[in-house]
């Protein structure tokens, strides 16, 4: 686990937690096997967090081919991590390279 610092919240604000499950907009840049489909594992980079991810499911039939955008949700592997819609972040896997924005958290 990492550490992340930010303002004090306001009074009755919700505290921030950490994530295990995200949504995320997916841009496929390189996917040599075909693309990605529901348990695709990779590298999620976004700002502090660096931590393996299974994709569980993407928008629309079947997986997400090189070069198609698709809204993705992903559940982190090994522990909860701080993310904010909005955050960009970019995923890795051999040769798969992908960029996108998260979306939700907690979906």
């Amino acid at each position: 686990a990492g550490l992340v610092l930010l303002p004090r919240p306001p009074p009755g604000a919700p505290r921030p937690k950490g994530a295990t499950v995200f949504a995320a907009d997916v841009l496929v840049l390189a996917a040599p096997d075909g693309g990605l489909a529901a348990g695709f594992e990779a590298v999620v980079h976004a700002d502090a967090v660096r931590q393996a991810a299974r994709l569980l499911f993407a928008d629309g039939a079947g997986g997400v081919a090189a070069g198609s955008t698709r809204k993705c949700t992903f559940e982190f592997l090994y522990h909860p991590e701080y993310l904010v819609p909005g955050t960009r972040l970019i995923l890795r896997d051999g040769r798969t390279r992908a960029v996108g924005t998260v979306v939700s958290v907690d979906v």
